[in-house]
């Protein structure tokens, strides 16, 4: 659903549907305007992954964006350095507003 949103705004998307240990070089490789980082992916927690990217040089200044339907995800993006959370289920147009804050 997410693919097909940001498809729909406009956006190129690469989904990476489970966590490997090349996924960090290539997201550094994409330089990605934005990063959706779902909480839960198969074997990790998405906003662990925030953190490993957030002190990554490369991909420190990129806005990442939690999406989750954890109950509190506001603290667990907030204590990952997310840029922003959605919470699930979301309205696209919730999507669009997020993406387009991130940016500025």
């Amino acid at each position: 659903m997410l693919d097909r949103g940001i498809k729909n705004l406009g956006h190129q998307s690469f989904v990476y549907p489970m966590w490997k240990s090349q996924t960090i070089q290539d997201i550094i490789e994409i330089n990605p305007d934005i990063i959706l980082l779902d909480e839960y992916l198969d074997g990790v927690r998405g906003s662990d992954i925030c953190t490993i990217l957030k002190s990554i040089n490369q991909l420190r200044t990129t806005p990442i964006i939690l999406v989750s339907a954890v109950e509190g995800v506001a603290d667990i993006a907030k204590k990952s350095l997310a840029n922003g959370f959605i919470e699930k289920p979301f309205l696209m147009a919730r999507l669009q507003e997020t993406v387009n804050n991130s940016k500025n």
